[in-house]
C-alpha cells in the first residue's frame, strides 16, 4: 500500500509542475450508504460532499489524476447487542440495547481515471483510487439500553458482543472505484468504497470492523 501512495503522490506532483495541463475543479454533494463488512447491522444513510480538482496531462486519451477535500457523515445501526456495563467488568451484569453509529470524517482522496466523450455535451468518466479517512467528530448514541444478568458457560466465560474501552474513534483507509455521467458542467457520480483495514468505530464500545459504502453525488464542474 505504501507503493500505491507514493505512486499517486508522484502523479499529483508531476501534473502540478505542468502549467499547461488542463484542470477541472468541481463541487459535489450527495448521500452515502454505509455498512460494516462483518457485523450484522442495519445500513445507514448520511450526507457527503466537498471540493475536488482533476488534472488532465494526458489529454489525448482523457487520462487524469486528482485529489480533493471532502466530508462524509457515516451512519450505521446495530440492533439488540450486549456489552460490558463497566470499563473494568467485575461481575456478570451487562447492558443490552441498540447502538447507533454517527461519525463525521474528513476524506482526502487520491484518484486516477479516464474520461470518454460520447457527444459534444456529454461524457463518461471512470475512476479509482485511495482515500484517507480522518475522524472529526462522533455523535454515537445508545438507545433502549437496559441492564441484564448473564450466566457463565462451562469455561466460566460470558457470551457478549463488545468490550468497554476508554479510547477514541480511529481513522482508516479505503480503496474506491466508480464513475460519472457528465452533461455540460453538471454530473452524477457513483462510487463504491472498500476499507483496507479494520478500525475502532466507537469511543466507548470496541466495535472493530471495516466500514464500507456507496456514494451517490451530484455536482458541478468549473
Amino acid at each position: 500500500m505504501n507503493t500505491l501512495k507514493i505512486f499517486c503522490w508522484a502523479l499529483v506532483l508531476f501534473v502540478a509542475q505542468n502549467v499547461t495541463a488542463k484542470t477541472v475543479k468541481y463541487v459535489e454533494v450527495g448521500v452515502n450508504r454505509s455498512t460494516f463488512r462483518h457485523e450484522s447491522c442495519t445500513p445507514g444513510y448520511g450526507i457527503s460532499g466537498g471540493l475536488g480538482l482533476d488534472y488532465y496531462p494526458f489529454s489525448k486519451f482523457g487520462g487524469f489524476v486528482g485529489s480533493g477535500l471532502k466530508l462524509q457523515n457515516i451512519r450505521i445501526s446495530l440492533k439488540d447487542r450486549i456489552w460490558e456495563a463497566n470499563l473494568n467488568q467485575m461481575d456478570n451484569y451487562f447492558k443490552k440495547g441498540d447502538i447507533n453509529i454517527n461519525l463525521l470524517f474528513v476524506e482526502i482522496p487520491l484518484q486516477i481515471g479516464i474520461t470518454k466523450k460520447i457527444s459534444n455535451q456529454t461524457s463518461l468518466e471512470f475512476h479509482c483510487g485511495y482515500n484517507l479517512m480522518i475522524p472529526l467528530s462522533n455523535n454515537n448514541k445508545i438507545n433502549k439500553s437496559r441492564v441484564i444478568k448473564l450466566e457463565p458457560n462451562d469455561q466460566g466465560e460470558y457470551d457478549y458482543d463488545y468490550e468497554r474501552v476508554d479510547g477514541r474513534v480511529e481513522g482508516f483507509e479505503n480503496l474506491f472505484f466508480g464513475g460519472k455521467i457528465v452533461y455540460k458542467s453538471y454530473f452524477f457520480s457513483l462510487s463504491i468504497e472498500k476499507a483496507i483495514d479494520a478500525r475502532q468505530s466507537s469511543d466507548t464500545i470496541r466495535i472493530y470492523d471495516e466500514i464500507e459504502g456507496y456514494l451517490f453525488n451530484i455536482g458541478y464542474n468549473f
